[in-house]
């Protein structure tokens, strides 16, 4: 089952193998307080220009790693997303 499990994703990691480490877990516990603030301001930032013009965010879906509002709100640590 889980040699399965690892063929699903074996597809995406060979073509793009730079991208693997996306896979790791991303515990909030382990964010920079300081990033962490940051995106959830730029997400209530982006909430309430939404709610002005009703219209909906670009793609509707929170970022893998853990912000609420694309950009710099990534892990920290292991190679996550610069901020």
């Amino acid at each position: 089952m889980m040699q399965d499990l690892a063929r699903c994703f074996e597809a995406g990691i060979r073509q793009h193998p730079a991208d693997w480490h996306m896979l790791q877990r991303v515990f909030v516990a382990d964010l920079d307080p300081e990033r962490l603030a940051r995106a959830d301001a730029r997400a209530a930032e982006a909430e309430r220009a939404e709610a002005a013009d009703g219209s909906p965010s670009a793609n509707g879906s929170r970022p893998a790693d853990g912000s609420r509002a694309g950009g710099s709100g990534g892990a920290g640590g292991s190679g996550g997303a610069g901020g």
